[in-house]
Formats: structure tokens, sequence, C-alpha cells
């Protein structure tokens, strides 16, 4: 295949599986920057062009220059990865992830601590800058609106100087984390099956269902563990609102990720030796 022919059938593939407009794509288009692409959406980029590749395309998950844009992914593919020189916006980009990851993990702990210290209007800073990292981090609608919500909750504790506001992010992680999983259900694939093709791309049956039967489990967790959060953020005290939402969330999720492991293995034993 060519690079000519492997750029039309990329073409083809983010229009009528990303329902991008054929003028935005170019070889020189950047996949996060300019087309909207994540790195989950790029795997299943990669997994529809490994039946056109064959062998020339052995690995399972998207490199560095493929996540970047659609000119490296051609002259990788094929061929061999380019140097690293070439992905350092990408990497920046999951820098700014993994920031955002850390601090709203650690968010409920951090703004319990500063409680009594400072006043919510400043505390309020934080919930900005997290605004402002996951802004900054995608071109994806549905986090620009987390991120607006994130804002808009900062905004009000500024105006108020109160700490309801900065209690309630934790339901609004869960909001958010609800519509990502629920809308894969229903636009496809299941995001549960999108992750599991970063180490299997060619799932049988049988995993395609258990995946869609694991995005719906966790569809469930974010109704009760967001219904849970913002009770406690209305109801309860400041410290049980840190220890659920700084704790007992993340061992609550914990042992659905432990129960939901022994659950596979067990059914992939099961059609194993089916």
């Amino acid at each position: 295949m060519t690079k000519n022919e492997l750029f039309e059938r990329i073409v083809r593939i983010l229009t009528d599986s990303f329902e991008i407009e054929p003028a935005r794509i170019s070889p020189e288009s950047r996949l996060y920057d300019d087309l909207d692409i994540d790195s989950i959406d790029a795997v299943d980029l990669i997994v529809q062009l490994k039946p056109l590749l064959g062998r020339n395309l052995k690995r399972s998950r998207p490199c560095a220059p493929c996540r970047t844009s659609l000119m490296l992914c051609m002259a990788c593919c094929p061929v061999r990865p380019l140097p690293d020189s070439s992905t350092d916006a990408a990497t920046m980009a999951r820098a700014r992830m993994v920031v955002v990851a850390a601090i709203s993990l650690a968010y409920p702990v951090l703004v319990y601590a500063a409680m009594g210290r400072f006043e919510p209007r400043w505390l309020a800073l934080l919930l900005f800058a997290l605004a402002l990292l996951r802004a900054l981090s995608t071109r994806q609608p549905l986090w620009w609106a987390a991120a607006a919500g994130a804002g808009l909750l900062a905004g009000l504790a500024t105006v108020l100087n109160q700490a309801l506001p900065l209690k309630l992010y934790p339901a609004l992680v869960n909001v958010v984390m609800l519509t990502v999983f629920a809308t894969s259900l229903r636009f496809g694939p299941p995001l549960v099956e999108r992750l599991a093709r970063l180490q299997e791309p060619d799932l049988p049956p049988f995993a395609v269902i258990y995946t869609r039967r694991v995005t719906q489990v966790w569809c469930g967790f974010f109704v009760l563990n967001g219904g849970l959060a913002l009770l406690t953020a209305l109801y309860a005290s400041d410290r049980v609102w840190m220890l659920y939402n700084g704790l007992l969330a993340y061992v609550m999720m914990g042992l659905l990720f432990g129960g939901e492991w022994l659950v596979r293995r067990r059914v992939k034993a099961a059609h194993a030796h089916g």
C-alpha cells in the first residue's frame, strides 16, 4: 500500500467513524489539535488500519508518532517510528492530563486540609487551576463542558465565599464520567471495549458482549458514587465529605476493579474450555 492509498483510507475512516469533514483532513493535520482525536480514538484508527497494513503494523496500540499527526502515522506504520523529537506536543498533553488527574484525586484532601486556614474564595484558586488545566488538555467538547462546570463552581465559591461549591466538584466529576461511559454505550463502541482493544485489538464476540456489560456496571457505579458525593456535600460534615470522597470512594472503585478482574478471569477460562 502506497502512502497516498493509506492517506485516502485514513480519510475515509476519519469521515465514517469520527464524522470529521474531509476538508479538515490533510497529511499535516495533527490528531489532537486539528482533528479532536484523543488517545482512545487513535487506538480505533490503528485497529481499523491493521488489516490493511498486515505484518507492517506489529503494535497493538498507537505509538507516539501515530498519536501526533497523520503524516507521522503514515511514515511510521508501514516502516518504522520517527525520532522522539516529533512527539513534544503529545508529551506535553499527556503531562497536563497526569497533573489534572493527580490534583483531582487529591482534591478532597487538599480542600479539607486548607479549610479553616483559608477562606473559600482563596481555595477556589485550586478549582480554577483544575478548570484551566482541563481546558488546555483536551479538544473534546464534553471535557470543555466539564472545565466550564469546574470554573462555574470556582466562580460561585469566590463570589459567595462559601465552601459548598468547592465540595460539589466530586459530584461534577461523576456526572462527567457517567456521561462519557453512557454516550459510549449509546453511540459505540463502549468505552471498556475501546480500552480492552489497547491490549487485544481483535476481541472475540464474547469479549465484546462482556465489555459492554462492564461499561454498564461502571455507569451504575458513577450514579451511586455521584449521588453519595452530592449527599455528603449537602448534608455531611466537612470531615465526612473528605473521608468519603477522598478515601472511601477510591476504595469502592478499587473493589470494583478487583471484582471485575476476578470475573474477567472466570469468563475467559469458561470460554477457553468451552
